[in-house]
């Protein structure tokens, strides 16, 4: 089951064995969400089995750990089964003018830029289905 902590004021997880968290991150950042429902939680997910990820442009995997280390607590980072990123794109045609034109500026490019790491998100839903 798939639950938005948007669309949820609270989120029972006495049912579920495994909880995978993550988001896309923005300048640096995962949705305050995010971050607010894995310090508010981290006892009880602390007692399952755990995946986190991130979305977002970092390809590196120094650069991965380090966003995934700024956004998670260090204890849920050492109990998670998995970590990692997805990658992530830059739809400008979704984007309003202005990020738009940011975004381009800081990108070097006009065209989309999709960099999706098919493999490491078929290596998270493994690594959680063992």
């Amino acid at each position: 089951m798939m639950l938005d902590l948007k669309d949820q004021k609270t989120i029972d997880m006495e049912p579920y064995e495994t909880v995978v968290l993550g988001g896309a991150i923005h300048a640096g950042r995962l949705d305050g969400k995010i971050r607010s429902f894995s310090l508010e939680h981290k006892d009880q997910l602390l007692k399952k089995k755990l995946g986190l990820f991130i979305c977002g442009m970092e390809e590196k995997e120094e650069e991965i750990s380090k966003q995934l280390a700024l956004n998670y607590p260090e204890d849920l980072l050492s109990h998670a089964v998995v970590k990692t990123s997805f990658g992530g794109q830059l739809l400008f045609s979704r984007m309003a003018p202005f990020t738009r034109w940011l975004m381009q500026k800081m990108s070097k490019s006009k065209e989309d830029i999709k960099k999706i790491r098919t493999n490491a998100i078929n290596e998270f839903a493994q690594a959680l289905a063992h």
